[in-house]
């Protein structure tokens, strides 16, 4: 009967429903495996401008070399430690490379790339866990590209439904971990990166090898100071036989896992690795 006044009301509900709306989003990926959207923010129901430099070009592969670059160290504490692993699983590091390279290219400058993605494994032949990884990235005004992560290879728990998972947000932390700087990298908060992605270092995966079987491995050989590259050398050229003393193959195993654990910073690990593998006393 006061059809004009009901009107209005709906009018008024849409326009408040859409300005307390924060973000926008368009897909533009979605499978089994990774979902890919662009995100824009939005204050008074405009988007705000973001400054982004998009639309990016940036290849695929040189891509998945970058997420594969990534280290973080997980259950850190006040007192540090930690376990170093991957940020990115090498099953996803080339898929990634190449929905991120096509999202660059559509995004524009007030839209953020948001990356979900859920890695599948069988647990005793008998059911499968899920985990997930997630992050936001963009590339900045100052043509970094920036990669801030929200879950890291995370388990997720058996009764959970993934969709009802809070997505990534940028300085938001859901998971207890911190990245690993390196030389073409810089912190941005204790979960992001700036990355020189035009570094001639991503060209090729220094990091990734493939086995005979064409499966995909990683190479821990990043280092977390300039001065570890020196001191590791060891890994990426001089080659030194392992010893066959039982007594030293166990001190090299306690010595990797104590790196792991992040009980001992690079360096040192390389220099007692080093002194391991040549004979010498480590002191």
């Amino acid at each position: 009967m006061h059809l004009p006044n009901i009107a209005i009301l709906f009018a008024i509900l849409g326009l408040a429903s859409a300005c307390s709306t924060p973000y926008t989003r368009v897909r533009v990926h979605q499978d089994d495996a990774i979902e890919v959207s662009l995100r824009t923010k939005n204050e008074g129901g405009q988007p705000v401008d973001r400054g982004f430099r998009h639309p990016a070009t940036i290849a695929n592969v040189r891509l998945a070399h970058i997420l594969s670059s990534i280290d973080v160290r997980t259950g850190v504490s006040d007192e540090g430690g930690g376990e170093r692993m991957p940020a990115i699983h090498t099953d996803l590091v080339y898929l990634l490379g190449d929905h991120l390279s096509a999202a660059f290219k559509q995004a524009d400058s007030n839209q953020e790339i948001v990356v979900e993605a859920t890695r599948r494994e069988r647990n005793l032949g008998l059911f499968t866990q899920k985990y997930i990884t997630s992050f936001v990235a963009w590339v900045d005004a100052d043509d970094r590209l920036q990669v801030h992560l929200s879950r890291v290879d995370w388990l997720l728990p058996k009764g959970e439904d993934e969709d009802d998972l809070r997505e990534p947000i940028a300085g938001r932390s859901v998971q207890n971990f911190r990245v690993i700087p390196s030389e073409t990298s810089s912190p941005a908060g204790s979960q992001g990166l700036a990355i020189n992605w035009r570094d001639q270092r991503f060209r090729k995966g220094a990091n990734l090898t493939v086995d005979l079987r064409g499966r995909v491995q990683r190479r821990s050989v990043l280092m977390e100071s300039p001065e570890a590259v020196e001191e590791d050398a060891v890994e990426e050229g001089e080659v030194l036989a392992l010893p066959t003393d039982p007594e030293v193959l166990r001190q090299l195993a306690d010595l990797e896992e104590a790196r792991r654990r992040g009980e001992i910073p690079e360096v040192e690990y390389a220099r007692r690795r080093r002194a391991l593998l040549s004979g010498d006393s480590v002191r």
